[in-house]
């Protein structure tokens, strides 16, 4: 029986490496083009336009650990679930994983 080789997506936020499965990253699109609204909603530091939708761009920092956090994002990745397409601001796309090994993009 096989089994499916998993690629992820290594960044970075406030110095602390994160990783997602690069399958679900759809985009990855430059912070510069992120819409900052004068409400701000908690953990959702932004929006970006993605194939003509509006989508929230979440500051996880905020949002899993329930921390402020004034960080200046570089990057967003664009990540699409089962429920929905949201962004997430990174400081550093780091690497790479695959099949046990990192491929460095720094």
């Amino acid at each position: 029986m096989g089994y499916a080789m998993q690629q992820s997506l290594v960044f970075s936020i406030e110095n602390q490496a994160f990783s997602l499965p690069a399958q679900r990253i759809v985009e990855i699109v430059r912070s510069s083009d992120m819409i900052q609204l004068p409400e701000k909603v908690p953990s959702v530091h932004g929006w970006v336009k993605h194939r003509g939708q509006f989508v929230p761009v979440l500051n996880l920092m905020e949002h899993f650990l329930l921390k402020h956090s004034s960080i200046c994002f570089h990057e967003i990745l664009v990540v699409e679930t089962k429920q929905e397409t949201i962004g997430v601001g990174v400081e550093r796309i780091l690497a790479v994983h695959h099949e046990g090994q990192f491929e460095n993009l720094e």
